[in-house]
């Protein structure tokens, strides 16, 4: 059984308050004449939970939309910020102006994506909630893709079930459960299982439609934030 987790874990590398001290008592105060009681006061109402987001694929097409211009935008920056820090080099008064810019041009992109946004009529709740079920899923979906993706799945599985069965046979309930569960959570990273748990089945249905898209564009997104092209 030693030898059988000592090859999964080769495999996987292969794919790829303490209280106050209490205060001195204050001195009693002077006996004052008893007030009358307060009048009785109705609690104020609980604030009313906001729905969640449902996660439509209307709603990551669109998600899709505003990254493009987000990257485009990156990449215009990324090279505009390269290009005026290499025509300050040598001169300080230069570079300071260089960060001015910097701010200035940091403040217009994010003007411009605003404006993506509100074209593509994509609320504030509706933008976060997609935008974060994005950034979890398609960092997921990017690491697996890298490993080998399914079809390096199916070899580490093949290679596993050949490994199990070489396992003495009272051992080898213990390996397949073993086995389950380290290629249960690289399809949990393919599938984007946090998403679901977080915003439901149907969210989570319709950002997977879209999972080697978003994953394509947060490695565009990070190569334009790196000044890569």
């Amino acid at each position: 059984m030693k030898r059988f987790v000592v090859l999964v874990a080769c495999a996987l590398v292969t794919f790829a308050c303490q209280k106050k001290p209490a205060e001195p008592a204050a001195e009693a105060p002077a006996a004052q004449p008893a007030a009358a009681a307060p009048a009785e006061t109705t609690p104020a109402p609980a604030p009313a939970e906001t729905a969640p987001v449902v996660i439509t694929e209307d709603l990551v097409a669109k998600y899709v939309e505003y990254e493009k211009e987000n990257i485009r935008l990156v990449t215009e920056f990324a090279e505009q910020a390269r290009k005026n820090l290499k025509a300050a080099e040598g001169s300080t008064v230069k570079t300071l102006n260089t960060i001015g810019l910097t701010d200035d041009m940091s403040k217009a992109m994010e003007e411009k994506l605003v404006a993506k946004r509100r074209a593509l009529g994509l609320g504030d709740a509706e933008f976060e909630a997609v935008k974060d079920a994005a950034a979890t899923l398609a960092n997921g979906r990017m690491l697996y893709n890298q490993m080998g993706g399914d079809a390096q799945l199916a070899k580490m599985e093949a290679e596993m079930k050949q490994q199990v069965a070489a396992v003495p046979a009272d051992q080898r309930a213990a390996a397949e459960a073993e086995m389950a569960k380290v290629t249960q959570g690289l399809k949990d990273m393919r599938d984007g299982a946090d998403v679901r748990k977080k915003y439901g089945d149907a969210s989570a249905d319709a950002m997977l439609k879209y999972a080697d898209v978003l994953a394509r564009q947060r490695l565009e997104a990070l190569g334009a934030m790196a000044g890569k092209k």
